[in-house]
């Protein structure tokens, strides 16, 4: 497991003319966003338009499941018959006071969200998309009421599946559609809050981002195992792979900077996928080490593989730069 509890920069070191595209699935509630409520109380409203009830959806849970799991439970607890349409209706009568109870609540965007998914957007090789337990047409309320639908270009939502478990199929099967190629399992992140998000990209084969801004604490996450923990999206670049060549040097140089800007105390670089690094490469790391340690920060390299820290080696770079064997080591010194 990475834990990102500092600033970490991981790269993607190959030209993107030839980089693997990568499918990141985020998804909506705790993650990108927090409602303010919004959807419990759109949930209450629904139950007590359609079907003359009053409940405060105690003993329902909420967080990392779908909508239509979530309707279900409730028809399931009053012992109102789960027909197709009744789901409808209550789901119907949902996203009306949805779209009246957003502007009413004091909701926001999380932190780092809007930076990372405008510098995500302009890269080629990634593609943004979501998986998320909302109905499609509850996504798109949310997301454009906090300015962020647009980065999206499509979604698996529970409008598809009422099990999260199966909407990972559904979003791999839309991205072939608009890309004309497979994501394989190896090529897809999936970003969440909660358990739920951690299984469910389990069950994908993806890679899983856990980010500890939802109900769960970040040791209640880390017991469910997810490739990478971190608080929140703020300053943390997500770790890609391989080579820094005289290429891709500039836009290294750039990422390095827009970090710097910051002022982090401890920069970790973690190389553990970077397979090659030139001269360029080494410069543009040599240059960030100078700028943090100029205001007093901390620099350091984390996860070199053989052939890196050969080159490392001969440049005796290995006796100027603080290298760990990886990224958890790093963090915790």
């Amino acid at each position: 497991m990475f834990d990102g509890q500092d600033r970490i920069l991981g790269f993607e070191m190959r030209n993107l003319e030839i980089c693997t595209r990568r499918l990141l699935l985020f998804d909506i509630d705790g993650r990108l966003i927090h409602s303010g409520g919004a959807g419990v109380e759109a949930l209450k409203r629904a139950f007590k338009e359609r079907f003359g009830i009053d409940d405060d959806l105690g003993g329902i849970e909420i967080a990392g499941m779908t909508d239509s799991g979530i309707v279900l439970n409730i028809l399931n607890k009053h012992k109102i018959p789960a027909t197709n349409e009744n789901v409808s209706a209550f789901l119907d009568s949902y996203v009306h006071f949805l779209s009246l109870e957003l502007p009413r609540r004091k909701g926001k965007l999380l932190p780092g969200v809007l930076k990372l998914l405008e510098r995500l957007k302009s890269r080629p090789h990634v593609v943004l998309a979501l998986l998320t337990g909302n109905v499609s047409r509850g996504a798109q309320l949310k997301l454009e009421h906090y300015g962020v639908w647009h980065f999206f270009e499509f979604g698996a939502f529970a409008d598809d599946h009422r099990d999260r478990n199966q909407l990972g199929r559904f979003a791999r099967a839309r991205a072939k559609e608009k890309h004309g190629r497979e994501f394989v399992a190896s090529d897809i992140d999936i970003i969440g809050d909660t358990p739920r998000d951690i299984a469910c990209g389990k069950a994908l084969g993806a890679r899983t981002i856990a980010v500890a801004t939802g109900r769960w604490s970040r040791g209640e996450l880390a017991k469910h195992r997810p490739d990478v923990l971190i608080d929140d999206l703020a300053d943390v670049e997500l770790p890609l792979k391989g080579e820094i060549d005289l290429h891709v040097s500039p836009s290294v140089t750039a990422s390095l900077n827009q970090m710097i800007e910051k002022k982090p105390e401890r920069m970790v670089v973690d190389l553990s996928d970077v397979t090659y690094i030139d001269s360029a490469g080494l410069a543009s790391l040599i240059e960030a080490m100078q700028k943090v340690e100029g205001y007093g920060g901390k620099f350091v390299l984390a996860g070199l593989q053989e052939t890196v820290r050969s080159i490392f080696e001969i440049s005796r770079l290995d006796q100027v730069f603080q290298i760990f064997p990886d990224a958890d080591a790093a963090l915790r010194n």
